[in-house]
């Protein structure tokens, strides 16, 4: 069986999972066919959760994002109202903001990725979501250069920092978003930055904290020291939390969650 053969097999198998156990079985076998290969080799993974397929690289991280997402639903809880702003901050290659536009197909959703690489599969990807917006840039905390000093743990491990080479890539603030899109609040903030949060955490914070109702934030003190600290001491006071996955989740009081929801 070819390569192809293969990948069509295990394309057929994932549409006609019935139980968690079966669906582990394939995810298992596509997980080995992604981590071989090479990042030139794109595939359209068909995921009956999503109307559209979604290209994946094979030899990157793409694979286990689609997991964190699709499989482990690491997004899942969400709150009782539909949301109608959703800003994903390191969009990676789409696959969040994909979650985001089939389980609320009406709202707003607002990418930022720095990576050219990662943006061109993140165009591909979002292009059929007509409520999903990109902005090529670094999340910061305030007007800078960035460049993407090193990548810990794949394609989706990109650490900024700032730059003064020509080339450098466009910095953008959460105030900056606010003001570009003229928006009154954000019902959900995602954050996956690979340590820069602790500089979006603890500067110039205050034009934007209290239209958050929702922030979910993996941190990466293993990379930048201080992540976890400074983003509890920000939304400690007026927010609840939990965990789902990586991610530290902080729910303003007044907001209430539907638990353990699954899409």
């Amino acid at each position: 069986m070819s390569i192809y053969e293969n990948y069509i097999h295990l394309q057929a198998a994932l549409q006609k999972c019935s139980s968690w156990q079966e669906l582990q079985i394939v995810i298992g076998e596509l997980r080995n066919f992604f981590r071989e290969g090479s990042r030139e080799e794109v595939y359209p993974l068909f995921n009956p959760k999503v109307k559209y397929p979604i290209s994946l690289r094979r030899g990157t991280s793409d694979f286990l994002n689609f997991i964190q997402i699709f499989v482990n639903a690491e997004y899942s809880p969400c709150f009782s109202y539909i949301p109608e702003v959703i800003i994903d901050l390191g969009s990676y290659i789409g696959l969040s903001a994909i979650y985001f536009a089939n389980r609320f197909p009406t709202a707003k959703i607002i990418c930022v990725e720095p990576s050219s690489d990662n943006y061109e599969l993140l165009e591909i990807n979002t292009k059929p979501y007509h409520n999903i917006v990109l902005i090529k840039a670094g999340i910061w905390s305030h007007k800078t250069k960035l460049k993407i000093g090193k990548q810990v743990g794949g394609d989706w491990g990109n650490i900024l920092e700032e730059s003064e080479e020509e080339d450098a890539i466009e910095s953008i603030s959460i105030a900056d978003i606010i003001e570009k899109f003229k928006l009154t609040k954000i019902d959900f903030l995602k954050i996956d930055i690979e340590g820069s949060e602790k500089q979006v955490f603890s500067k110039n914070t205050e034009s934007w904290v209290e239209l958050v109702n929702i922030v979910a934030c993996e941190t990466h003190d293993r990379f930048v020291p201080g992540c976890t600290e400074a983003y509890e001491r920000l939304f400690s006071n007026d927010f609840d939390y939990f965990e789902t996955g990586e991610f530290r989740t902080f729910v303003r009081k007044n907001i209430s969650l539907i638990d353990k929801v699954r899409f």
